[in-house]
């Protein structure tokens, strides 16, 4: 065998540690860098509906429940064409 193969398949297994080595180390488990614990993004529902009409209602009162700042909570409710109500 020419000496480039030879030192081909000796050294390509090792590419991946290589790649690996370089990587920053993890996270210790509950520490975030650089994140505000208190930073809520604002969170979209969508609700898909088609004839929920005998459902709906219980659906909100769910919905009103959520522990998160109204201001930062915006529900849509979508309809396709109900024929009940909804």
């Amino acid at each position: 065998m020419g000496p480039y193969l030879l030192l081909t398949c000796f050294l390509l297994p090792f590419l991946p540690l290589l790649y690996l080595w370089r990587l920053p180390p993890p996270l210790k488990r509950g520490e975030m860098k650089g994140i505000d614990p208190s930073f809520e993004p604002k969170v979209s529902i969508i609700i898909p509906t088609h004839n929920e009409a005998k459902v709906i209602g219980a659906k909100f009162k769910n919905l009103a429940k959520l522990r998160y700042p109204r201001r930062k909570l915006e529900i849509i409710l979508v309809d396709s064409g109900s024929k009940d109500g909804t």
